[in-house]
């Protein structure tokens, strides 16, 4: 007889709003989302309330206000569902160093109370998973940056979870290792809900079949990246200037990037209602475009860092 078939995940955020005890202001304020399976980047810069709204759906903590739905249940009323199909992965998840991955795996299996035979089987499964079966044996000290990530991906599945949170998951890897953990997320997100809180666009860009960008505890906007580059066409616009003039520049529009050009210097501007400075052309919308629109902020070193290309809509 055929096992019945799963319903796809749900996650339903219904005006959430928290405010710390002794807070002047709210961390998350009537944020309104309804998510299913694939991959969702939570794209804000630090303070935003990303990691307020982690600890809220990981039911750590309740919001002051509005309700979490999982599958149509108030998570603060009634958690265990959720609790049981959860996983985890913080930015640094303190793993010790002198564990082997299938050691530091079987011990976390254990405490999650799989029989020890089960718990070997899985640990053997989730290392295949996640392209280190060879290393089983390997000291987690002695790995890579990208290869504890991975350690760590597979520590999240363990309970083979229908939500997965991960937080800043690409934080000091090199550009290969982001590429594949990024990719791994997406293979992993074909049944269930991955939830990935960055601050750096171009892994949301990589990475998210939905980006939801936070700002001031705030959901500005939430879409595909399509959806967000049509927000913003018509209010790009680059030009050509001497440097002495960047100044009185910043002071008038919202400066993306910079960038040294033979006569001077080459900006890349936010013009929101088609007012740019004379001379300046139209350009096509990227995705930093995009967010710097929807957080009225000027480029942040991270994404300086990774220099952002176009995103194809």
């Amino acid at each position: 007889m055929t096992a019945p078939r799963q319903q796809p995940p749900r996650l339903t955020l219904d005006n959430v709003s928290h405010t710390h005890r002794g807070a002047g202001h709210p961390a998350l304020e009537r944020l309104s989302l309804d998510l299913g399976p694939g991959v969702v980047a939570l794209l804000g810069p630090n303070g935003a309330g990303k990691s307020t709204l982690m600890r809220i759906l990981a039911t750590v903590v309740r919001p002051t206000a509005g309700r979490v739905l999982w599958n149509g249940t108030d998570t603060a009323r009634r958690p265990e569902p959720l609790r049981r199909v959860l996983g985890y992965l913080p930015q640094d998840f303190g793993a010790p160093a002198r564990l082997t991955a299938a050691e530091f795996l079987r011990y976390l299996a254990a405490a999650k109370g799989l029989p020890h035979r089960a718990a070997r089987a899985r640990t053997a499964e989730l290392l295949a998973a996640v392209n280190l079966g060879g290393e089983a044996n390997r000291r987690l000290g002695a790995m890579s940056g990208g290869m504890r990530q991975r350690v760590g991906i597979a520590q999240a599945l363990l309970n083979d979870p229908r939500l997965l949170i991960v937080d800043e998951p690409t934080v000091g890897l090199d550009p290969g290792e982001r590429s594949r953990f990024l990719d791994l997320l997406g293979e992993l997100a074909a049944d269930r809900i991955v939830l990935l809180s960055t601050h750096i666009v171009t892994d949301a860009a990589a990475s998210a079949d939905r980006i939801a960008v936070l700002s001031g505890g705030r959901l500005r906007r939430a879409g595909t990246v399509a959806e967000l580059l049509r927000h913003t066409a018509g209010s790009v616009f680059e030009t050509v200037v001497p440097s002495s003039e960047l100044p009185l520049m910043r002071a008038r529009w919202q400066i993306v990037r910079t960038a040294r050009a033979e006569h001077g210097v080459r900006v890349r501007l936010l013009a929101p209602g088609g007012r740019p400075p004379e001379g300046a052309a139209p350009a096509a919308p990227e995705l930093e475009d995009a967010y710097r629109l929807l957080v009225g902020e000027q480029p942040s070193a991270a994404f300086a860092a990774g220099v952002g290309a176009g995103v194809p809509a």
